[in-house]
């Protein structure tokens, strides 16, 4: 079932940071961990996925590091979620009714699915370009994770 996780949520501040140099330059990781205040190790986690998808290149040597595979405009937030194996059903029956035990007697089934498309329809919606413009221009994460 779709939440918001530490992986997605540091995942998409990992692509904004990348997407604010472009595709013009490399930037290490480490720096990405160092100014947008997240953990390096996590950080090299994620990357690998995110590479894997075809979202970002990487180069190796002392100008090498990260940076985007595609002008931000042209990558959707559900693609990074997808690369970083995020669950993108709100309710189990969005995967099909045999994952559903209650599917044949649920009266709020035809709700789950409109609910479901439109959440759809906003994470297609929604690029890398759109959260730059959407000016938010806080360094530091606004939440905190338990362990």
């Amino acid at each position: 079932m779709f939440q918001v996780t530490r992986q997605a949520d540091y995942g998409l501040l990992l692509m904004t940071a990348l997407a604010t140099r472009g595709k013009s330059e490399y930037v290490s990781l480490r720096e990405v961990a160092d100014r947008r205040n997240l953990p390096y190790r996590f950080l090299t986690k994620i990357i690998i996925p995110l590479r894997k998808a075809g979202l970002v290149e990487s180069q190796e040597g002392i100008r090498g590091g990260y940076r985007l595979a595609k002008a931000p405009n042209q990558i959707q937030i559900r693609e990074v979620l997808e690369a970083l194996g995020e669950d993108l059903f709100l309710v189990r029956c969005g995967e099909g009714d045999k994952n559903c035990q209650s599917f044949c007697q649920c009266n709020a089934r035809g709700f789950w699915h409109e609910l479901q498309a439109r959440m759809d329809q906003v994470l297609k919606k929604y690029t890398l370009a759109d959260l730059l413009a959407s000016g938010a221009t806080s360094l530091t994460p606004n939440v905190t994770f338990k362990s």
